[in-house]
């Protein structure tokens, strides 16, 4: 989920995405709309997701398990290093 003003930032009708809401484990409940986009990042590539933007204001942007599923992340500890990579 990402802030509803990123939305608008990309030209993005907020409203007129699918109505979703999103309730965290505290009970709080966020009102958002579903939106096709496309991260991109210039080494792990594109990505084709269905995003969730607020409606109200959000101290936070999440990514989802839809994201997760297309990376894979790793530790080495004795080297004290941490890699994302694509999912092959």
């Amino acid at each position: 989920m990402f802030n509803g003003d990123i939305a608008r930032s990309i030209e993005l009708d907020l409203l007129a995405g699918q109505p979703k809401t999103y309730q965290s484990t505290s009970g709080a409940a966020i009102e958002a709309r579903l939106h096709r986009v496309r991260l991109s990042h210039a080494i792990l590539g594109d990505f084709d997701l269905e995003v969730g933007f607020s409606l109200s204001r959000i101290s936070r942007d999440l990514l989802g398990r839809d994201f997760f599923n297309c990376i894979q992340i790793g530790f080495r500890e004795n080297q004290l290093a941490f890699y994302v990579t694509p999912t092959p």
